[in-house]
Protein backbone atom coordinates (compact mmCIF):
# COMPACT_ATOMS: atom_id res chain seq x y z
CA UNK A 1 0.00 0.00 0.00
CA UNK A 2 3.24 2.46 1.14
CA UNK A 3 4.61 2.01 -2.82
CA UNK A 4 0.74 2.28 -4.45
CA UNK A 5 0.59 5.55 -2.44
CA UNK A 6 4.17 6.68 -3.24
CA UNK A 7 3.48 5.70 -7.05
CA UNK A 8 0.09 7.54 -6.71
CA UNK A 9 -1.39 4.42 -7.78
CA UNK A 10 -3.64 4.89 -4.74
CA UNK A 11 -4.72 8.72 -3.33
CA UNK A 12 -4.34 7.69 0.13
CA UNK A 13 -3.40 4.32 2.53
CA UNK A 14 -3.68 3.73 6.24
CA UNK A 15 -1.59 3.07 8.84
CA UNK A 16 -1.07 3.90 12.55
CA UNK A 17 1.16 6.53 14.04
CA UNK A 18 4.02 3.90 15.66
CA UNK A 19 4.25 1.90 12.44
CA UNK A 20 3.76 4.37 9.43
CA UNK A 21 7.65 5.10 9.48
CA UNK A 22 7.90 1.07 9.03
CA UNK A 23 5.53 1.18 6.16
CA UNK A 24 7.39 3.71 4.33
CA UNK A 25 10.67 2.48 4.80
CA UNK A 26 10.93 -0.03 2.23
CA UNK A 27 9.82 2.73 -0.39
CA UNK A 28 12.11 5.28 0.97
CA UNK A 29 9.64 7.37 1.85
CA UNK A 30 9.30 9.11 5.43
CA UNK A 31 6.73 10.36 7.31
CA UNK A 32 7.03 13.77 6.34
CA UNK A 33 6.46 12.94 2.51
CA UNK A 34 3.05 12.05 3.57
CA UNK A 35 0.37 14.28 4.55
CA UNK A 36 -1.38 13.42 7.57
CA UNK A 37 -5.11 13.67 6.19
CA UNK A 38 -7.64 12.07 8.95
CA UNK A 39 -6.61 10.88 12.31
CA UNK A 40 -8.49 8.09 13.35
CA UNK A 41 -6.09 5.64 14.73
CA UNK A 42 -3.32 5.61 17.05
CA UNK A 43 -1.59 3.42 19.05
CA UNK A 44 -0.15 3.05 22.64
CA UNK A 45 1.69 0.48 24.58
CA UNK A 46 1.52 -0.60 28.18
CA UNK A 47 3.26 -2.65 30.61
CA UNK A 48 1.03 -4.69 32.06
CA UNK A 49 1.63 -6.52 35.47
CA UNK A 50 -0.39 -9.38 36.89
CA UNK A 51 -2.44 -8.87 39.84
CA UNK A 52 -0.25 -11.43 41.82
CA UNK A 53 2.99 -8.52 40.98
CA UNK A 54 3.82 -7.63 44.29
CA UNK A 55 2.64 -3.77 44.72
CA UNK A 56 6.27 -3.29 45.69
CA UNK A 57 7.44 -4.35 42.29
CA UNK A 58 5.08 -2.89 40.43
CA UNK A 59 5.96 1.05 42.17
CA UNK A 60 9.54 0.45 42.11
CA UNK A 61 8.89 -0.09 37.93
CA UNK A 62 6.79 3.51 37.91
CA UNK A 63 9.02 4.94 39.44
CA UNK A 64 12.06 3.98 37.48
CA UNK A 65 9.91 5.00 34.69
CA UNK A 66 8.81 8.74 35.86
CA UNK A 67 13.06 9.18 36.93
CA UNK A 68 13.34 8.59 33.13
CA UNK A 69 11.19 10.91 32.25
CA UNK A 70 12.17 13.50 34.63
CA UNK A 71 16.07 13.00 33.37
CA UNK A 72 15.50 12.93 29.47
CA UNK A 73 16.15 9.28 28.89
CA UNK A 74 12.67 8.51 28.13
CA UNK A 75 12.14 11.08 25.76
CA UNK A 76 15.77 10.23 24.45
CA UNK A 77 14.66 6.64 23.45
CA UNK A 78 11.35 7.22 22.55
CA UNK A 79 13.15 9.79 20.28
CA UNK A 80 15.09 7.23 18.33
CA UNK A 81 12.34 4.98 18.30
CA UNK A 82 8.99 7.32 17.45
CA UNK A 83 10.27 10.24 15.61
CA UNK A 84 7.82 12.85 15.22
CA UNK A 85 5.83 11.35 18.20
CA UNK A 86 5.26 13.31 21.58
CA UNK A 87 6.59 10.68 24.46
CA UNK A 88 3.85 10.89 27.19
CA UNK A 89 4.91 12.92 30.07
CA UNK A 90 4.66 11.66 33.65
CA UNK A 91 0.92 11.09 34.98
CA UNK A 92 0.82 11.70 38.87
CA UNK A 93 -0.75 8.72 40.80
CA UNK A 94 -1.62 8.96 43.90
CA UNK A 95 -1.40 4.99 43.82
CA UNK A 96 2.14 5.16 43.14
CA UNK A 97 4.01 8.04 44.28
CA UNK A 98 7.47 7.73 46.44
CA UNK A 99 5.45 8.72 49.26
CA UNK A 100 3.86 5.45 50.05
Amino acid sequence: MARMLIDKRSPVMTSDNLTLQAILAPTGAKPQDVELVYTFMTSQNYVAFSTATPDDTVRLWQNALDQMKRDGSFARIYKKWLPGETPPGIKPSPAWTEDQ
